[in-house]
């Protein structure tokens, strides 16, 4: 099957920047992973998460297998991978998407991951009490997220 060519968007300094110019974008997509405190294998499991997310075989696979651009920008610059004219992906554009990000390369950002042990409980209160609140009672969304910070404050203790 052939996938349909869509038009090339050139790149253009008028689009939208960080606000200090020099960044264009922060790639700032794709699933997180996490690896549970009290996993019976937790080293095995964040190094298993490490070479899943980060290596270069498995960002190879992510782009021949999903399309995806990988973050792993090395593979950005193999040109066996980025210009294999046998890969559906790589025929789906009229401009190489790799040419492109390799372009633009310089000017993306990069998030800090953080860890913070109050995420849990504050995620498990939104999605089991104040989503209910308001999908299913009806209670106004300001309110039930003054109630919800107000809750949290508590059971934290901050």
């Amino acid at each position: 099957m052939r996938w349909p060519r869509r038009p090339s968007l050139p790149w253009s300094e008028n689009w939208p920047t960080w606000p200090d110019k020099q960044r264009k974008t922060g790639l700032a997509r794709g699933t997180g992973l996490a690896v549970p405190a009290a996993s019976e294998h937790a080293e095995l499991a964040a190094e298993f998460n490490a070479f899943a997310k980060l290596s270069l075989p498995a960002n190879v696979a992510v782009w021949e297998v999903l399309g995806f651009d990988p973050v792993n920008m090395s593979v950005w610059e193999d040109k066996e991978v980025t210009h294999n004219e046998d890969n559906k992906f790589n025929q789906y554009f009229t401009t190489n998407l790799f040419d492109v990000l390799n372009e633009v390369k310089g000017g993306i950002g990069h998030f800090q991951s953080f860890a913070n042990p109050n995420l849990p409980p504050v995620d498990n209160w939104f999605r089991t009490v104040t989503l209910n609140e308001i999908y299913e009672n009806g209670t106004p969304v300001q309110e039930a997220l003054d109630q919800a910070q107000s809750d949290l404050e508590n059971e934290i203790g901050e």
